[in-house]
Order: structure tokens, then sequence, then C-alpha cells
């Protein structure tokens, strides 16, 4: 489980206490990242902590994170280098033409520029909507995706100070019902995956979920999903809903 070296290029702060990294990789991955794999990224003196990819052109790599605990509070004032392994995790394999609604809710929209950036080499068509409590915490469209734009990108936040008011799971079921869809996707907090998976079930859409994981290979089974026979490093993130549904039930 060897480290690649990356520099830290530059952090700053898009919304409130969320924090996006530019680093540049000293040496190159084997292959380009699949939209939703991951990265353990290693602060030194510090620990080691598992981040989304939320962007990679050419081995410049962007992860978008919010300060919870103290390895974000630490990446958050990273400077100089850190330790990259991975990517980890089965990712998301996109299809020319295909037509992807993206739901998101708070820091779940790390991983999703990167998606677009690869949907826009595939064809794809992808139209995300965010939801987050305040105004405080948006991102604007042209600062979250840089170079690339989804086919749209709607708001949504709680103290209704954007033209879409409510939670994204209030607002979704008209754009699922407008479009033509090949894949729903939901990302975000548990307690928002539980309630999308229960109000649109008969779509079954896919969730991608967040565990701690430790080795990222499938040794150490700290990312076991229980009560389920599956680990996220290996299996994951993203699943249907269906088959994660006693897990999102425990979470």
């Amino acid at each position: 489980m060897s480290f690649r070296s990356a520099k830290v290029v530059n952090v700053e702060e898009l919304g409130e206490n969320i924090y996006r990294m530019k680093l540049k990789l000293m040496e190159n991955l084997n292959a380009d990242p699949l939209p939703f794999q991951f990265l353990m990224v290693w602060i030194p003196r510090v620990k080691e902590v598992p981040m989304s990819i939320s962007d990679y052109v050419n081995g410049s790599l962007a992860i978008l994170f919010r300060v919870r605990g103290r390895g974000t509070e630490a990446l958050s004032r990273a400077r100089g280098f850190i330790g990259l392994r991975g990517p980890y995790g089965r990712g998301l394999n996109l299809h020319i033409g295909e037509r992807i609604l993206v739901i998101a809710g708070g820091v779940g929209i790390a991983p999703i520029p990167y998606l677009v950036r690869t949907a826009s080499r595939t064809g794809s068509s992808i139209g995300v909507l965010w939801g987050v409590r305040k105004a405080s915490e948006v991102i604007c469209e042209d600062e979250l995706f840089q170079g690339v734009k989804p086919d749209f990108f709607y708001v949504a936040t709680e103290d209704c100070s954007t033209n879409y008011c409510g939670t994204a799971i209030d607002i979704a079921p008209k754009l699922i019902n407008q479009g033509n869809w090949d894949r729903v996707i939901l990302i975000g907090p548990p307690e928002m995956l539980r309630e999308g998976c229960s109000r649109f079930i008969e779509i079954n859409p896919m969730v991608a979920l967040e565990s701690i994981v430790k080795c990222g290979i499938g040794l150490c089974g700290t990312c076991s999903l229980k009560p389920l026979p599956m680990l996220l490093c290996m299996n994951g993130p993203l699943y249907k809903c269906s088959q994660v549904v006693d897990y999102l039930e425990h979470s």
C-alpha cells in the first residue's frame, strides 16, 4: 500500500466550512479514475482520511471537503506535500449518450464535478440538484464546475435564500417526473438517502454511501456495511437502494 506524493497547489474556502484542495501529482495514476472512486489521503504526522475525487485533469487533482474533525481540520491547513493511495472503489462507468440526474445534499456534491467532466467526454447528460441548509454554504456553478458544466444546476436551500426553497428531496420529484433518466443518483447524508430511497422506491435509484475506511483494499473490514455482507471499498460506493436498504435503516 504505497503512497504517491502530491504537492498542495492551494486550499481555498468555497462555502462556509467547505474547502477545495488542488493537488499536483508527482507521479501519474496508472489510469484515469472513474467517477465516485476515492483516495486515501495521508496528512503527515496527523492521520489518513478517505476523500472523493472531486476533479482530475492531466495529473492535477482536486478534493472538496467539509471540516468535521482533526483530519479535515489539518487538511484545510496543509501545505507542502501529502500522500495519496488509490483510487479505490468501483466507480461509475458511463455509457455514451445516457442521461443522469444527480440529487446531492451538502458536501455530497464533492464527486460531482468529476462526474460532469467525465460525462463531457462520453456525450452523456448530467443534471444536478444540490440541496444545502443556508446561503453561506452555496458554491456558484462556475466555481464548482471549472471548465465544464452540467446540463442544468439547481440549488435548493432550506432557509429559502434561493429560487428553490426546501430540501433536495422535496424538489426532486418534479425533475424525476419531467425527465427520461437512465439513472438517478442520490448522494448526501444517511437521512437524506433513507428518505430518497423510500420516496422514490418505484425507480430504485442509486445511492453513493460513505463509511469509515482504513485499508481501502478489503483486508481490515472497517468499512463493512453491517448487517450486509459487503465492504464499501470493494463493492461500492455506489449501490441500488434495494441492495442497501437494511444498511441505511441501521446507519
